[in-house]
This record gives C-alpha cells, structure tokens and sequence, in this order.
C-alpha cells in the first residue's frame, strides 16, 4: 500500500500557489498578461477571483496527490533496486533527490507538455505563453515533488 503524508501534500499545494504568485506577477505577469489578453490594470470581480483560486487549489491539489501516488510508487522500486545492487553507485540517501528531478522532470514531459503542445496547435496559443507556462509547471512540479520526495512519514 502507498503511503500518502497528506502535510507534504499541502506544502505542495502552498509552494504551488507561491510560485503562481510569482511567476505570474512580477516574473513573467506582463509577458502572461499580454499572450493572454488580460489587462493587468483592471482589478477583476470577487467573485470571479474566489472562482479562479478555487478551481486554482483545486487543480493544485489533483496535481499534489497523484504526483505523491507516483513517488511513492517508484521510492518503494528505486528502495528494492537499491537494496538489491541492481543501481550501482546510487546510496538510499540518494533516492529523495532522484524521486524529485525525475518526478518533476517526466511528469512535465509527458503529461503537461502534450497539454500545451495542443493550446499551441489547435487554439492558437503562442510559443511564447507555451514556454512561461511550460516553466511554471516544470518548477511547480520541481517544488512539489522535492517537498514530498523529503518530507516522508
């Protein structure tokens, strides 16, 4: 059975919603802003906003939880192939760092990549916004996948 540390999980989340703030204000918010057609002067309505950052955490935590389901699932197979000798030169110590880079490093690749790619092919998206949000998601999933790779039970 998968153990899941659900407070890894929120951190995830949390770290998740820092980066946003970052990286889609004073990072690249006026390059996001402008491939999106978002006027950054106009303050939207509360209930506009209450809806964004709710499907925002709600996205955040979909994303938090089956990356967890996905660690845990290659930390029990990296700690046997460990065990077993069949990873020479890697150390148990090792495998926290590997579970981050690699989780983070795929997840993109192979499922938000695709995503984008299509925004990019059949909505007209430019390559420009691709590649601020193709970032953002390669850090956020770096952020979330070095919190719960380390912070086990």
């Amino acid at each position: 059975m998968i153990n899941i540390y659900w407070p890894a999980i929120a951190a995830g989340i949390l770290g998740n919603m820092v980066l946003g703030f970052l990286w889609y204000g004073p990072l690249f918010g006026k390059a996001w802003a402008k491939e999106v057609g978002v006027d950054m002067s106009q303050k939207p309505p509360a209930k506009a906003m209450i809806k964004s950052m709710g499907l925002m955490v709600i996205g955040a935590f979909l994303l938090a939880y089956t990356l967890a389901h996905n660690i845990e699932a290659w930390r029990s197979l990296m700690q046997t192939m460990v065990a077993a000798g069949k990873m020479p030169g890697m150390q148990p110590s090792h495998i926290p760092i590997g579970l981050a880079i690699n989780s983070a490093a795929w997840t993109t690749i192979g499922y938000i990549v695709p995503v984008l790619f299509n925004q990019v092919a059949f909505e007209n998206k430019s390559w420009k916004l691709f590649f601020i949000n193709a970032g953002y998601y390669l850090v956020a999933l770096g952020i979330m996948s070095t919190i719960m790779a380390f912070w086990v039970k």
